[in-house]
């Protein structure tokens, strides 16, 4: 099985902005999570929450497609791209936990009029600057230098990604 971040690149509310789309809450793993996540068995808690989300906020094959058609459909999208994780993953907070501020914002496309994917997406947005500095997307994205790329404008292959 194979599990995807995606990005974007839009024209949105008058900016390009990079977007990295995640599923908020999803009724049930994409697969069992002793197979997502690396020492499942080994963690307890809120560390094992924490970890759960983190792969639960992944996008399958099949989800990511659907996301891409519809970004391409209803968003004035400049650029779409998405990376596969590595499974199983390493533990760690999902964009879920990061804190909304005053310059980081959270967008819930399955809330738009129109939205028809099954699953519900949300999005994490930097609005204070169209090319945020590496230490800011590292705040944002916990170290993920994929944003970074992207809001440079020098993404990866697109295609070289699936």
């Amino acid at each position: 099985m194979s599990l995807y971040r995606a990005y974007s690149l839009e024209h949105f509310r008058g900016s390009q902005v990079g977007f990295v789309w995640y599923v908020p809450a999803r009724e049930k793993p994409a697969a069992p999570h002793d197979q997502l996540i690396a020492g499942y068995a080994d963690l307890q808690g809120e560390e094992l929450a924490q970890a759960k989300q983190a792969a639960d906020e992944l996008l399958t094959e099949a989800e990511l497609e659907g996301l891409r058609a519809y970004l391409h459909l209803a968003h004035d999208v400049i650029r779409f791209y998405a990376e596969e994780q590595t499974l199983p993953m390493a533990p760690g907070f999902g964009l879920g936990a990061v804190r909304i501020s005053e310059t980081a914002y959270l967008y819930m496309l399955s809330e738009e009029a129109g939205y028809s994917l099954s699953i519900p997406v949300y999005g994490r947005y930097r609005a204070d600057l169209p090319r945020p500095s590496m230490a800011e997307v590292q705040e944002l994205l916990a170290g993920s230098d994929t944003l970074e790329d992207l809001l440079a404008g020098q993404p990866q292959d697109p295609e070289a990604s699936l």
